[in-house]
């Protein structure tokens, strides 16, 4: 898909659509943004249907001056790549677009006008917060013995397992390094307060 359009004067303040293709029942299929000098895209998701946030996916300042001045005539693209979703901005593309385990909080809630590294910090704490339950039932196991220490280990094995592979199975992105240290910081977290004996701000005798 391929757009030519005219800069504004004055960027948008909000999400504002450059392009929109809806389908026979005027349900959006696949909507171009622009939200200040940013670059967005978005399709129809299941996400949508049950009326939930619909996040788009983002390419932050791909508008910015002096790339694209006001007044200045530009060419927006989106196709699907090998690695996710693309977009172009006359020669300029950013590819690998998508989303990963840890977008699911914005299911719920979406501050698009985040930063970015604050968005990707909540994706590592929902991550961690998941699988902060895993790591506290994998340390009360630990204090069942041998057995107990096992199944604690296989539990938190399969959450790690699962962090790899679901994405790779659902078209997920896959899973970056600051959500895989937030899970482990959780499953860590959560095993110390599991572990039998442990009380916080108390050290053993």
């Amino acid at each position: 898909m391929r757009v030519t359009a005219i800069a504004a004067r004055r960027p948008p303040g909000r999400p504002s659509p450059l392009l929109a293709i809806l389908d026979a029942r005027q349900r959006p299929v696949l909507i171009i943004i622009v939200d200040r000098t940013d670059l967005g895209v978005r399709y129809a998701t299941r996400a949508g249907e049950l009326r939930l946030e619909q996040p788009d996916l983002r390419w932050r300042h791909a508008l910015a001056p002096p790339q694209i001045a006001p007044g200045d005539t530009f060419t927006v693209q989106t196709w699907r790549g090998e690695r996710g979703s693309c977009l172009g901005v006359n020669s300029e593309r950013r590819c690998g677009l998508g989303y990963t385990i840890g977008d699911g909080w914005k299911l719920t809630f979406y501050p698009e006008h985040f930063p970015g590294w604050a968005l990707t910090l909540l994706n590592a704490f929902w991550v961690g917060g998941w699988l902060l339950g895993v790591g506290y039932w994998g340390g009360r196991a630990r204090g069942e013995g041998r057995r107990g220490a096992a199944k604690g280990g296989v539990a938190i094995g399969v959450a790690m397992l699962g962090m790899l592979l679901v994405p790779a199975l659902s078209g997920l992105n896959a899973t970056p390094l600051v959500e895989w240290i937030g899970g482990a910081a959780g499953i860590v977290g959560g095993w110390v307060l599991g572990t039998p004996g442990h009380r916080p701000g108390v050290s053993r005798a």
